[in-house]
């Protein structure tokens, strides 16, 4: 599954799918509509600016694109007997060890995915926040990797031994030498 804030609501177009819907959207997540009845998915996706994906419980498959980018599926369609089963089924499809990676959408080899991380530390009334935002979060993992190596070879680090990356160097500058792979926010 997904790493964002897209939510698949299965259901999402009956009487407790409605709800969830909007309590989805009040706590700022992306509600991914889904169901079996394909005008009543694209009513309400039209009418909420939702994307809105027909699938059945009968049908691995669609339940599988259903799914596809989100982060977590809530389950509202009944009868529960049902469709609770297939549902766990397409969820553990997308998280399965043997999901193929994601397809390459540019010439380094990154997917379309995107990524933000969102840290807020607090000290009494003093408040520091860090938003970093980037494309493909696992390639990301080299320019981290090798900036970490590249300080330490170089003898640019404040701690020595087994340290905490956070010991062995300043946060914002290490994140800033990440750019362009990644867009960095702080705010004090």
């Amino acid at each position: 599954m997904g790493s964002g804030r897209q939510v698949a609501v299965f259901g999402a177009y009956g009487h407790t799918g409605r709800f969830v819907v909007a309590e989805l959207l009040e706590r700022g997540y992306v509600p991914v509509l889904s169901g079996r009845d394909a005008d009543k998915l694209k009513a309400m996706g039209h009418e909420a600016g939702l994307d809105a994906r027909v699938a059945s419980a009968d049908d691995p498959a669609s339940l599988d694109r259903a799914l596809a980018g989100t982060s977590a599926v809530i389950n509202c369609a009944g009868p529960f007997a049902s469709t609770t089963a297939p549902v766990i089924e397409a969820a553990r499809d997308v998280v399965s060890p043997h999901t193929p990676a994601p397809t390459a959408a540019d010439e380094s080899g990154r997917s379309d995915q995107t990524f933000v991380i969102d840290a807020v530390v607090r000290s009494g009334d003093t408040e520091r926040r860090a938003v970093a935002r980037g494309q493909d979060i696992y390639a990301i993992t080299a320019p981290l990797v090798v900036e970490a190596l590249d300080r330490v070879l170089g003898g640019h680090i404040h701690a020595v031994g087994v340290a905490s990356a956070g010991r062995m160097f300043f946060a914002d500058d290490f994140l800033r030498a990440l750019s362009p792979q990644i867009a960095l926010e702080l705010h004090q």
